[in-house]
């Protein structure tokens, strides 16, 4: 009965076989035991009283045996040995043999009245081992032939038509419950075959989906060891440049400047792009819904990118022909970046000309259009536009790089927020890329308290004259420390910078700063515990909170959560320009200004 079932499966079949065989019949056996008692007690005076004693202590040893057995089985924590089996069938076969005798005991009998006693028992045995045995045909097969056999075969020898009769009847009923339970024992095999094969199935499905999570791990680990590692160094290149193209200097070195401006921020894009599908792919897409100022959202994007820009020789205009948004629900931060992807891709796909972006409010959505002047898409490449890893023909990727990831990533931010992004566009007329997003203003249970902070106008990136504030830098690398300082002082800011935790909270402890920027990983002592013992001085000494940004190249979303977690206010990731930092730090230093001139500050 085991050819269903190939070698690998078979051990699992036997052993679960083995399982239902003991656990099914305990029932049975101690109401067999029960019934067999009964007989004795109705034909103690019809029958010979010490064969009925004989006869009810072979039946009781039986089934001792068998429940013996099962005990065995269950203290040996269901072990598969296959002996105790062995065993069990062989008491079977003796208690089925032993219901045989019975009725080799009444055959000779005219007492028709007890004979009618005793084969109906005998049926109603024969239909519960059917019932009770039906996972093993054999044990099945053994019993009730043993139970009926011998007693069907004495009644043909008897003679007589009533002897005959009953010999015919019995060995009718046996041949056709035989049928049956072989055919239950199938079932219950075919049902065991499925369980089996589904287990593996769900089995094998777990080992894959436990390799792919450490696969992924890996993979997280590693491309945040990377990023950090590239990014710290990229921090240094973009401040250098910034530095030094605010310097008066020759053309042409200001045209090498800008190359190598343009090429870091290649660099980063291709880094920022690779990160977020390995986010999409690893968590998901988690929307963060909070009041925030559209208008302000997009001045400053636009702001930022006009630097960019500008050192290509394009354009970058911003309309609303419709009047200014106001606050919004939604993710800031995914808004922010399907813009910037989308700018980013325009500045480097147009080689003259401008760039406009036109954004109004349409009913119950935003509409955020952005139109360039550059090369264009072809007609074959416009369909698949927005599928990872394409970039126009192979002439577009040799001439402008990337990976082709950012338009992908933006259409996946923009459904995951119930809006769509979409293209038009044609060979040497421009693109024009259309996000539609739901627009919602926030309840007055939405709005939380803010702090008033200037906005940023995006046709003005001239800086107003400021006081002086203090900002405590902590920053281990030390060029890196030297590039942020310099920028900081630019902005005319009063800077103290420190190379650990330790110092950080040193430094505190001596004289609070307005702002500290606190770097991450660090020896002695790190980011986040440098946070959190600064939160408990605050406490301690019921000083008033200070504001404490996370600037680090750590750019995934756990590492800004981790930094929410431990008391900080922001975080800023590695690398980042001037104008960038500036805007951070006018979110968190409300009501001032920063100026550029390095006079009005110092450098400790």
């Amino acid at each position: 009965m085991t050819e269903l079932f190939d070698a690998g499966w078979r051990e699992d079949f036997l052993r679960e076989r083995r399982r239902l065989l003991f656990e099914r019949n305990s029932s049975p056996t101690i109401m067999g035991m029960v019934l067999a008692a009964m007989i004795v007690w109705l034909l103690w005076s019809r029958l010979p009283q010490q064969i009925l004693l004989i006869w009810l202590a072979v039946k009781f040893m039986s089934a001792g045996t068998r429940l013996t057995c099962e005990l065995f089985w269950r203290r040996a924590n269901r072990s598969s040995d296959s002996r105790l089996e062995h065993f069990y069938l062989t008491a079977l076969v003796v208690d089925g043999l032993a219901w045989g005798a019975l009725g080799l005991l009444v055959t000779p009998s005219t007492d028709f009245e007890t004979k009618a006693i005793v084969i109906a028992c005998m049926l109603g045995v024969t239909a519960i081992g059917v019932m009770v045995l039906s996972m093993h045909f054999v044990g099945s097969l053994l019993f009730n032939g043993a139970l009926l056999l011998p007693t069907a075969v004495m009644h043909l020898l008897q003679g007589g038509t009533v002897n005959v009769f009953t010999g015919l009847a019995l060995i009718v009923f046996l041949t056709v419950s035989i049928p049956d339970a072989r055919r239950v024992a199938r079932t219950y095999q075919e049902m065991l075959r499925l369980r089996f094969t589904l287990g593996n199935a769900v089995a094998a499905r777990e080992d894959a989906l436990r390799l792919a999570q450490a696969g992924n791990e890996v993979k997280t680990r590693f491309l945040a060891t990377i990023s950090h590692e590239m990014r710290t160094p990229l921090h240094v290149l973009l401040g250098m440049i910034e530095i030094m193209m605010d310097r008066p200097s020759a053309a042409e070195d200001r045209r090498d400047f800008e190359l190598l401006h343009r090429s870091c921020h290649h660099l980063l894009s291709i880094i920022n792009d690779v990160l977020d599908l390995s986010r999409i792919e690893a968590d998901g897409l988690h929307l963060d819904q909070k009041p925030f100022d559209l208008d302000r959202a997009v001045e400053e994007i636009v702001a930022l990118q006009r630097t960019l820009a500008l050192h290509k020789g394009l354009r970058l205009s911003l309309f609303n022909s419709k009047g200014r948004v106001g606050l919004v629900m939604g993710d800031e931060a995914r808004l922010r970046q399907i813009v910037v992807n989308l700018l980013g891709n325009a500045i480097k796909f147009t080689d003259q000309g401008q760039i406009s972006v036109i954004y109004q409010p349409e009913g119950s959505t935003i509409k955020i259009t952005v139109i360039d002047t550059g090369c264009g898409i072809p007609p074959a490449v416009l369909p698949h536009v927005f599928d990872a890893f394409v970039q126009g023909d192979g002439s577009y990727t040799r001439r402008h790089g990337g990976t082709g990831l950012g338009l992908s990533i933006s259409r996946q931010l923009a459904r995951a927020m119930g809006g769509e992004l979409s293209c038009e566009s044609a060979p040497g007329h421009g693109s024009t890329f259309e996000l539609v997003l739901p627009l919602r203003v926030p309840t007055d249970a939405e709005l939380v308290p803010r702090a008033a902070r200037r906005r940023l106008s995006a046709d003005d990136p001239t800086f107003g004259v400021a006081r002086a504030r203090r900002i405590l830098l902590v920053e281990d690398n030390e060029i890196s420390r030297g590039i942020t300082t310099t920028l900081l002082i630019q902005l005319g800011l009063e800077v103290e910078a420190v190379g650990d935790g330790a110092q950080a909270v040193a430094a505190y402890e001596r004289l609070p700063p307005d702002l500290v920027l606190m770097d991450l990983q660090m020896p002695l002592l790190d980011g986040l515990a440098a946070t959190r013992e600064i939160r408990a001085l605050e406490e301690r000494l019921n000083l008033p909170r200070t504001v404490i940004i996370a600037v680090s190249a750590s750019a995934f979303e756990q590492d800004r959560a981790n930094c929410l977690a431990a008391g900080m206010d922001g975080h800023l990731a590695k690398p980042f320009s001037q104008l960038e930092l500036r805007l951070m730090l006018e979110q968190h230093l409300p009501l001032f200004q920063l100026s550029r001139p390095a006079a009005a500050a110092s450098a400790r």
